[in-house]
């Protein structure tokens, strides 16, 4: 089911992601259609608009069929044109005037920057002249700074000179100091030698001691091993001899017994060795040809040159990793549990060696007069079996006699290996007692060099008293050198200050220096390059004057032509002027006639307030006196025109009106004037308001029927055919698919159970995969461990080694002992070596005791079976039975259909399983085959081979049913009287079946015992060589403590002629220190004397160092000036190469 349902899944998820990318395809062709319909939109509102012009000409045209309308379109045509006329030239005329602007807008600009540019031109040439002056005062000060740099440098090198001569004698002194010290040191190491000496020898004493007893406790346990194995070995030859004369009788009586009975096929057993198969020694495995053989023979027959089978004598190849025949195995294995069984009364254990189940004595038996053996029980032996009646099955007498065979050549091999083990044994018996030997003699060797020293150490305490007395002298000696150390020290830390100080002044001094140097430097480099940026600056701006003369006489040129335009626009205006003369004069009379009228009644009202007073004033007069008619006559006057006219006898009424009669004629004409403009504006705009709302409603109304055909247009016809389209594709693909998966689900309907059987055994492997990997990742820990346990092993032995080295290079005199240490050590090798030969010799002695044991266990087993398995041939019904069996054996595990040799052919695979030609050719539809047991895969290139070990059984299991159907069904016993002699040669057999486990059973504990001998020994050799070369470490320190103190007493000489000679250099080095330290201060007054002279040099320098810091920062502003220079260049550049194109 699980292969199935992924197959299943799978397809889902194809159909899935093709699903998928149709819905991606169809949300595409979507963002196309909406894409389309946008297009469609803006070419229908072009088309609105044609329409719109078609529909004007249209109505135009009919107002020119009718004749009463022609001079009214006429006028219409006139006055658009007139308006669209006056439109254009209003646009000229505002590009123009707009042009002329931005034209002289960008003279002004390029004048203002050209005089911009000549007044920086002018300040950098000022900056420039101030930096020349700098520049000299500079190159001056520099000058006189070098020179005393020159004298500088010469006091340094007067100094150094000093310097490297007090180094020279401080060198002197302390390689003075680093003799005493040594010799001080040797002499002390003398005497901490001496007192170590004794101790080590005492010890060395102890551990030889130790050592012999381990070597004779060692010799003991050999010869108590060599004469148990000399008793085991004497045991062993007994029995083997005893062995070979019982075997000797059983094969020939059974040749004998061969040769009357049984020559019938056997389907149990190989028919080259006979032997009975099973699935451990003797396991059946299938040739090309089909026909089957045990590993055993075919191996055999893979050395020689053979290549045909033993039976068909077809080419075939002979591998023993041909596939295993698990129909043969099988067979064996039910064939023995089903063979009936007879009981003993005394044992109550199985006997399968009668055919009745009846109970084992001597009353039973019918045939007791003819009876002459007895034989006894196998198990039990107290019983006794008289003339059992018994059929012994196929090959009997072929397996017991090969079996006697086996055993005896096998007896033959055990004793073959016994002698070789003791050859070994001895062999490194006598190794092991040379090494002992060698040892022995080292040790030896090493006791007369202990002797050698202690003799040495006696005469050393000897001059202990002498050393005493020199050591006394050397304290003395010592605290004197300690003191005059001191003295020099302090003396020297004062003038190593001192120099310090002078060293760091001068340090500074030189830096400053530098720093002035750099900074000049950089001025001057800085000056070339405004002198090269000014230089290009002049370049930039004659081009540029050049490029302006050039834009001027290019702007003269406009300058005509646009006059030229200017005089042509102005016939245009002064027509335009002409027909909007009266307009322009109404608009103007308007706001004058508003001015005025404002005026009037601002004066109105000053003049109501002056009336007011004057009236005020007048009745105050008419109370006093009458009123004059002059006196008004001052006041009379237009409010207006403000012109004065004469009182007559109108008077209040004039001064009523305060206006003269020119002015009233002027409002009355204007107030018409206004009446008119106002008519006609309102009445041109509501004939255009009409006309626009009809328009635009008609406009509305049509855009509204367009908008609603397209959506109905774009939904009906693109997206159902598009929609249906892929309905169809998407349901013819649904069906195939659907189609696919019936016929997949048909096909592999008879896989399901199949693929269930596999699951189950795939849940066991993994469950076995699971243990195997948790004991590989205890491995890998374990191994990890080893790892880093050989590593830390491998550094200790690497540090060992350079030790060893080391003491090799210190101590030349040791090379007798480093070569017997050597040679000790190969000898130590070969021994190992050879114990590893042994032990793996003993290794393979016991693979092959082990296979031998293997062997003759499962060779009892089989005759066990037979024996068991020999039964009487009752009546035709059991032969029947025998048939059946072989018929369940000879079926398809698969169609469960019986063999034959016509359609279900039995054919093997490569991994060993039998099935039917039908099967096999159903399996082979696919690329590759899997075993429905195994589960194992392979391709199909050949059909696989035939079993004829099952074709052979189906025939037998025919020709047995034929024959049962045939005879009648009797109850006449058919069976065979066996001898005595038969069933005492297979207890005989059985015996030495036994004692050849005994003697396997002693061989492996001969084994253990030499192993642990080997182990004890090999333990007891790598002691003792540890303490052999512990002991020749001890010899060899000895023996340089005892050179070094040869060497204390010639010193002790020296020592008293150096002490003379050290007191006489103290009192010329006092001598010498006094007249330095003169020096040293003469030196000194003079060092303090010109750092006087270089602190004025320092300040005036610094005085200098602040200039040229204003003149960096100066020529910092010039550079930056420059750069601001250099970009409205740039700009101008770009403005007038705008302006040239």
């Amino acid at each position: 089911m699980s292969a199935s349902t992924e197959d299943l899944l799978a397809k889902n998820s194809e159909l899935e992601k093709q699903i998928e990318r149709m819905e991606k395809e169809h949300e595409e062709t979507m963002t196309e259609l909406f894409h389309n319909n946008d297009e469609l939109t803006k070419r229908v509102a072009e088309l609105e608009q044609r329409n719109k012009e078609l529909f004007e000409r249209c109505k135009l045209l009919n107002k020119n069929r009718s004749t009463t309308s022609k001079h009214e379109c006429e006028m219409e045509t006139i006055q658009q044109k007139f308006t669209s006329f006056r439109l254009e030239q209003d646009k000229k005329e505002k590009s123009s005037i707009d042009k002329i602007n931005s034209f002289r807008d960008r003279n002004t600009q390029l004048i203002k920057e050209k005089n911009q540019l000549e007044g920086r031109l002018l300040h950098t040439e000022d900056r420039l002249a101030e930096v020349r002056s700098q520049c000299t005062r500079l190159s001056a000060e520099l000058y006189d700074s070098k020179e005393t740099n020159i004298q500088l440098t010469r006091d340094n090198n007067n100094l150094r000179s000093i310097k490297g001569r007090i180094i020279e004698e401080r060198d002197k002194f302390k390689d003075h100091k680093k003799r005493l010290e040594s010799e001080l040191t040797q002499s002390q190491q003398q005497i901490g030698l001496t007192r170590n000496v004794a101790a080590l020898l005492v010890a060395t004493k102890k551990e030889l001691d130790k050592s012999r007893e381990d070597l004779e406790n060692a010799k003991k346990d050999l010869e108590t091993s060599k004469n148990d194995h000399e008793t085991a070995k004497k045991n062993l030859e007994r029995e083997v001899k005893d062995e070979k004369a019982r075997s000797s009788t059983i094969a020939q009586e059974f040749t004998r017994m061969k040769s009357e009975k049984y020559s019938d096929q056997d389907y149990c057993s190989c028919s080259i060795c006979c032997d009975v198969y099973d699935s451990a020694l003797c396991v059946p495995r299938i040739l090309d040809c089909g026909h089957t053989f045990c590993e055993i023979c075919i191996e055999k027959f893979k050395n020689t040159n053979l290549d045909s089978c033993p039976t068909c004598k077809a080419n075939s190849v002979f591998n023993s990793r041909a596939p295993v025949n698990y129909y043969a195995i099988s067979v064996v294995d039910e064939t023995i549990k089903n063979i009936p069984k007879a009981r003993c009364e005394t044992c109550e254990k199985v006997f399968q060696f009668s055919s009745e189940d009846t109970p084992i004595k001597p009353e039973n038996n019918k045939a007791k007069e003819e009876d002459t053996g007895e034989v006894k029980c196998p198990t039990c032996k107290k019983d006794s079996i008289f003339n059992v009646r018994e059929v012994a099955p196929k090959n009997y007498y072929v397996i017991m006699n090969a079996t006697v065979e086996d055993v005896l050549a096998k007896n033959d091999g055990l004793v073959q290996a016994m002698k070789r083990m003791e050859m070994e044994h001895e062999e490194t018996m006598k190794e092991l007692l040379e090494s002992n030997g060698d040892l022995s003699r080292r040790v030896g060797e090493l006791e007369l060099r202990n002797t050698e020293l202690f003799e040495r150490c006696k005469r050393f305490n000897k001059n202990r008293t002498t050393n005493v007395e020199h050591n006394k002298e050397k304290r003395m000696l010592e605290q004197q050198i300690v003191e005059i150390k001191n003295m020099y020290d302090l003396k020297e830390k004062s003038m190593i200050d001192q120099m310090n100080e002078l060293r760091s002044r001068n340090t500074e001094d030189r830096t400053k220096l530098e720093q002035t140097t750099y900074e000049l430097k950089s001025v001057t480099e800085r000056n070339c390059e405004l002198k090269r940026a000014n230089a290009a600056l002049l370049v930039d701006l004659e081009t540029a004057n050049g490029q302006m003369r050039k834009l001027n006489n290019e702007m003269r040129t406009f300058m005509d032509h646009t006059s030229a335009v200017h005089a042509q626009m102005r016939n245009v205006i002064s027509q335009r002027d002409e027909v909007s003369r009266l307009l322009a004069i109404s608009h103007e009379t308007i706001a004058v006639a508003e001015s005025k009228a404002a005026k009037a009644k601002d004066e109105i009202q000053r003049i109501a307030a002056i009336y007011r007073n004057e009236i005020i004033h007048m009745k105050a007069a008419k109370n006093s006196s009458e009123v004059s008619p002059g006196n008004l006559s001052d006041h009379c006057a237009c409010n207006i025109c403000c012109e004065e006219y004469g009182v007559s006898e109108g008077t209040l009424k004039s001064v009523q009106k305060a206006k003269c009669e020119t002015c009233d004629k002027m409002d009355a004409s204007n107030d018409e004037l206004l009446a008119k403009n106002d008519e006609l504006i309102t009445k041109e705009l509501f004939y255009n308001n009409e006309d626009l709302t009809k328009r635009v409603n008609e406009l509305e109304e049509r855009n509204k029927e367009l908008f609603e055909r397209c959506r109905v247009l774009n939904k009906n016809r693109s997206l159902k055919e598009d929609h249906e389209k892929e309905k169809q594709k998407i349901m013819q693909e649904m069906q195939e698919m659907r189609n696919q998966h019936e016929k997949k689900e048909s096909s592999s309907a008879g896989q399901i159970r199949y693929l269930e059987y596999r699951c189950k055994q795939f849940e066991a492997k993994n469950h076995q995969l699971q243990v195997d990997h948790s004991n590989i990742a205890a491995l890998s820990v374990a191994n990890s461990n080893l790892r880093s346990a050989t590593r830390d092993l491998n550094m200790k032995m690497a540090a060992l080694q350079v030790e060893l080295n080391m003491l090799r290079h210190a101590n030349p005199t040791t090379g007798d002992l480093s070569s017997q240490i050597t040679t000790f050590k190969m000898d130590n090798e070969q021994l190992k070596l050879e114990l590893k030969k042994t032990q793996k010799k003993l290794k393979a002695s016991k693979l092959d005791t082990e296979y031998e044991i293997r062997r003759t266990s499962a060779i009892r087993e089989v005759f066990m079976s037979i024996k068991e398995g020999m039964k009487a041939e009752k009546k035709c019904g059991q032969n029947d039975c025998c048939g059946n069996e072989l018929i369940e054996y000879c079926c398809c595990n698969i169609c469960c259909s019986d063999y034959d040799s016509v359609l279900f052919i039995p054919r093997t695979l490569r991994c060993g399983h039998t099935f039917c030609d039908v099967c096999i050719g159903k399996l082979e539809k696919y690329s590759s085959i899997k075993c429905p047991t195994c589960t194992s895969k392979y391709e199909t290139y050949e059909k696989p081979p035939i079993n004829y070990l099952v074709m052979s059984m189906v025939e037998a299991a025919m020709k047995i049913q034929s024959k049962s159907q045939g005879r009648p069904s009797q109850n006449v016993s058919q069976g065979s009287k066996l001898s005595t002699q038969a069933i005492q040669e297979s207890e005989n057999t059985m015996d030495l079946l036994d004692k050849n486990d005994d003697l396997a059973n002693q061989i492996k504990r001969m084994e253990r015992d030499h192993e642990e001998t080997v182990k004890e020994l090999f333990e007891s050799n790598g002691d003792l060589t540890k303490r052999v070369y512990d002991l020749e470490q001890r010899n060899n320190e000895l023996f340089e403590r005892c050179k070094l103190l040869n060497k204390n007493r010639f010193k002790n000489v020296e020592l008293d002629s150096e002490k003379k000679r050290l007191e006489k250099e103290i009192l010329e080095i006092k001598k010498m220190h006094e007249l330095k330290e003169k020096l040293m201060i003469a030196q000194m007054n003079e060092l303090r004397s010109r750092n006087s002279e270089l602190l004025d040099d320092k300040n005036k320098l610094e005085g200098h160092i602040y200039e040229l810091r204003s003149v960096r920062d100066k020529n910092s502003e010039l550079g930056r000036a420059n750069a601001r220079l250099s970009a409205d260049l740039e700009t101008a550049t770009g403005k007038i190469r705008k302006l040239s194109k």
